[in-house]
């Protein structure tokens, strides 16, 4: 009798403990996984879907005629005159666009106030940020939206940084209209970034 007492009690103990080590795996489970969403929502919502964050805004000023290349939307044209650059600017950036042309990464529309940020490789072609590292402060950029319309920025910053740097992307511009131009430097180790605003006479 007490031999059977005392596997009740010694199954019972096993049923707690598996019960006690199951809620904790569970808690530490729920509480990882909060943590990593955390952390993977901040760049998501900085970074990743940038895009999505302002397709709302896209789908007033997209139409069905827009202009397109190989499917992608036309949102206008980026000039940059010191380094030969005359290349179309694509609605949205994922692994395909970028290989048509310079794409919007994050931003309100063209050529209105906040910063328009404009990615793209660094292939050496006449599509693409290959010779971006060669703009200078005080170089000319021109952008021209699909109606002809086009204003003059100024660059005021290039720089390097590391590729988890978001800085570049805020758009709190105290009432400017800016652009900001994204690439690789070699082997993805850093981002370049030149950065240009509008400057009325």
């Amino acid at each position: 009798m007490k031999y059977r007492y005392f596997v009740f009690r010694l199954s019972k103990l096993k049923i707690f403990c598996t019960l006690g080590i199951i809620t904790i795996i569970i808690c530490l489970g729920f509480y990882c996984n909060n943590s990593f969403k955390s952390d993977l929502i901040f760049r998501i919502d900085d970074v990743i879907t940038a895009n999505n964050l302002v397709e709302g805004a896209n789908e007033g000023s997209l139409k069905e005629d827009e202009p397109k290349i190989n499917g992608f939307n036309i949102l206008g044209k980026i000039q940059i005159p010191s380094i030969n650059l005359d290349t179309y600017i694509l609605e949205k950036t994922d692994e395909n666009s970028l290989k048509e042309s310079v794409t919007k990464f994050y931003g309100g529309d063209i050529n209105t106030q906040g910063n328009f940020c404009i990615a793209g490789h660094n292939f050496k072609n006449d599509k693409m940020f290959g010779d971006l590292y060669k703009v200078k402060v005080g170089d000319k950029t021109v952008i021209q939206d699909n109606y002809g319309r086009s204003l003059d920025y100024i660059v005021y910053d290039v720089y390097k940084t590391s590729p988890k740097d978001l800085e570049c992307l805020k758009q709190d511009e105290e009432g400017s209209i800016q652009i900001t131009l994204i690439t690789c430097t070699t082997a993805a180790l850093k981002r370049l970034i030149v950065k240009a605003k509008v400057i009325y006479d």
